[in-house]
């Protein structure tokens, strides 16, 4: 499974940028396809961390699990732009615009929540999962080089280097989508490290 993985995660990254250029611009808006595929895809590695935590007994790949969990949330959210996706005023060549977080009408609660995930997070890390013990695993330097690609392929699009600015903003998502596409197959690697262990 994770060789498969890979293997698709390298083939994606060779495709990213011919396919960036081929597709229309209108295929990387706000709200648009790429991004509510996104979202679907947190939400499935959220889901998919709570069943691997579920189905162990083991604290310790429990608690990375919970951290896991919160993680995809919490990126979900994010491609959602804490909601603002559903509030849309207007339409211009670049996509969809949406309320500002300045006039929103839930940015206190978006905040809280952002505030209360994090704060999980950090509780999980510091206090539940050994961190120390995985970085002395060894490292899945495959699938951590795939999304160290994929990190700067995005910043390469989001800033219009190499293919222009309005290829770029499709380059940016598609590269965001390797990178959450391997988030769950890492933290599925480290699950299985702390169950053997």
């Amino acid at each position: 499974m994770s060789d498969l993985s890979t293997v698709g995660g390298l083939i994606a990254l060779i495709a990213v940028v011919p396919l960036s250029i081929l597709l229309p611009a209108s295929i990387s808006f706000e709200n648009g396809i790429i991004e509510n595929f996104q979202v679907i895809l947190l939400l499935g590695a959220s889901f998919l961390s709570i069943r691997l935590m579920l189905r162990t007994s083991d604290r310790a790949a429990r608690s990375f699990q919970q951290f896991c969990a919160l993680m995809f949330v919490l990126l979900a959210a994010r491609e959602l732009s804490w909601g603002r996706v559903f509030y849309p005023i207007g339409f211009d060549d670049d996509g969809p615009e949406f309320v500002a977080m300045a006039d929103y009408t839930w940015r206190t609660e978006a905040y809280v929540f952002i505030a209360v995930v994090s704060l999980a997070m950090l509780y999980l890390l510091i206090k539940h999962v050994p961190v120390k013990k995985m970085l002395k695993m060894p490292p899945p330097i495959a699938i951590l080089l795939i999304i160290a690609v994929g990190t700067a392929l995005q910043y390469v699009g989001e800033h219009g280097i190499l293919i222009g600015k309005m290829h770029g903003q499709t380059l940016e998502e598609l590269s965001e989508t390797i990178v959450y596409a391997m988030l769950p197959i890492l933290c599925r690697y480290y699950h299985n490290a702390l169950t053997r262990a």
